[in-house]
């Protein structure tokens, strides 16, 4: 963006959770940071990771909740999680007991249209999403693997949708070269290489939109 326009560029990064309440706290960053360009990012954790604790806890209810504590706290332990031990349990508890993904494609899309409509109405403000990138295999299976392939899929098509719509910069992640080897030790999240990757597609996403925007109003002029 620096090289784009030839100004510094601050960036204020916010973690975001695409549940209902989300629209509203972005509308209250949008009345505190005054930003340009609103870009989001779409992790494909919202609907590809599987998770044993989540499962147990919408299942069995209040009975669900200690194991579902127990096994998030544990899971969350980096060092726990990135042993061959924390992998062979997450992977074995998955093929037996099974996971729920907390999100499905249609609620996060609902969910970041609403939030998109939030943003857009600010008439100065530019906006920018980027699609779910490669797809979590939690389990660790072909199977697995190919609903997290599918979920990506009907996410990226919906957001695409929603983007079209609304006239929103657009990028899918899904084929740019990623895969498990770009991965850390974890074989969840990306190490530099992946998010090198990523970048390049973010940052020419940004400018993108930013230079339409900007020759837009210049026609308007």
């Amino acid at each position: 963006m620096a090289e784009v326009t030839g100004d510094a560029v601050e960036t204020v990064q916010r973690v975001a959770w695409p549940g209902p309440e989300l629209p509203a706290i972005v509308a209250r960053w949008l009345a505190n940071y005054e930003p340009d360009v609103v870009f989001i990012r779409i992790p494909a954790f919202w609907i590809c990771y599987e998770s044993v604790p989540l499962r147990l806890e919408r299942r069995l209810g209040w009975l669900g909740r200690w194991p579902s504590r127990l096994g998030l706290k544990i899971g969350g332990n980096e060092a726990f999680a990135s042993s061959r031990v924390g992998k062979a349990s997450r992977k074995f508890l998955l093929r037996t007991v099974g996971g729920d993904t907390y999100f499905t494609p249609a609620q996060v899309a609902d969910c970041i249209e609403a939030v998109l409509r939030a943003v857009l109405e600010k008439e100065s403000v530019v906006a920018a999403v980027r699609g779910p990138g490669h797809s979590i295999n939690s389990p660790g299976t072909a199977r697995g693997l190919a609903r997290a392939v599918r979920r990506s899929e009907d996410l990226d098509r919906l957001l695409t949708d929603v983007c079209h719509r609304l006239h929103v910069a657009y990028a899918s992640a899904r084929n740019i070269g990623h895969d498990s080897s770009l991965l850390l030790a974890d074989e969840l999240h990306d190490g530099p290489e992946g998010q090198r990757l990523y970048g390049e597609v973010e940052g020419a996403l940004i400018a993108r939109a930013w230079l339409e925007t900007t020759r837009s109003e210049l026609k308007r002029d």
